[in-house]
């Protein structure tokens, strides 16, 4: 337990003997005194000198722990000096703290503290936009990839490959029935400005399409073309992705389109998606994302 200290405590006297087992000391004046617990002192400089522990302050009474710090408890007389003090073990305490690698602070386990310096493994923390140089994080929960940024070693080519989720996704809402000529999934547009400098490293763009359908009437191929403000960015928007003919209960299929374009340049784009099935029948597209990142 701390002890406590005051610097206006007015030495007093004790108002009746005591012998060497008294625990309780009449005193003329309490005044100044601090908190208990503290140390006070009998008879200082004599042969009777005592070291007590005041563990209650009731009136001008003082309940006490006798002979404390290595001195002998011993009787005294009405009238003996009584006094604030601080002894050996005030600055044992300090020098015993200095040394101490645990249990210091209340702290049992210090363990359970981080470390400024050396290595040391964090369970169940939450870390706050930090900045993490190197290392590995094992498992670790991500809240969002929102603007996130990461690097890592490419082991194919052992280059550094700089990546960041840019721009948010797109995610379709309603439903879209494409038939016989190319229309578009307004809902899954990406429109952004790029900026005048792209971060170090980054070299192309990745683009990824996923797209639910209800089963069509007829089997055909569901064909993509995606346009930068107006330009194609598919590599072969001719090509087809075939959707086979299943009950209409059924959802028939989920089209995934993935590629890599160039890095846009700087200014203001419109990314649009454009559908075309080529069945001669309607498929209703029941939902959708569309996103990309920096590779």
């Amino acid at each position: 337990m701390t002890r406590h200290y005051s610097n206006t405590a007015v030495q007093t006297t004790i108002t009746s003997a005591i012998s060497d087992s008294s625990t309780t000391i009449p005193v003329a004046s309490v005044s100044g005194y601090p908190s208990v617990p503290f140390t006070a002192v009998l008879e200082a400089g004599t042969a009777q000198e005592e070291l007590v522990e005041v563990t209650l302050i009731s009136g001008t009474n003082f309940t006490v722990s006798r002979g404390i710090d290595g001195t002998p408890a011993q009787p005294h007389s009405s009238g003996a000096a009584f006094a604030h003090a601080v002894s050996a073990r005030d600055f044992k305490d300090i020098q015993d703290h200095v040394g101490e690698t645990t249990g210091v602070h209340g702290i049992a386990n210090t363990s359970l503290l981080a470390t400024i310096n050396g290595s040391q493994t964090l369970t169940n923390k939450t870390l706050t936009s930090p900045t993490i140089n190197g290392g590995v994080l094992t498992t670790p929960t991500i809240g969002s990839f929102v603007n996130a940024q990461h690097t890592h070693t490419d082991a194919a080519s052992g280059g550094v490959i700089s990546a960041q989720w840019w721009p948010p996704a797109a995610t379709m809402s309603g439903t879209f029935s494409p038939s016989g000529s190319f229309s578009e999934v307004s809902s899954l547009a990406l429109s952004f400005s790029s900026p005048s400098s792209w971060p170090s490293g980054a070299t192309r763009i990745a683009y990824h399409l996923h797209l639910y359908l209800t089963s069509p009437s007829a089997s055909g191929s569901l064909v993509l073309d995606v346009r930068d403000n107006g330009s194609s960015i598919v590599p072969k928007p001719n090509g087809g992705f075939p959707v086979s003919s299943v009950p209409s209960t059924q959802y028939g299929a989920m089209a995934q389109y993935s590629w890599h374009g160039s890095l846009p340049s700087s200014g203001s784009h419109s990314v649009r998606v454009y559908l075309r099935y080529d069945a001669g029948v309607d498929i209703t597209v029941v939902g959708g994302q569309f996103w990309a990142y920096l590779i």
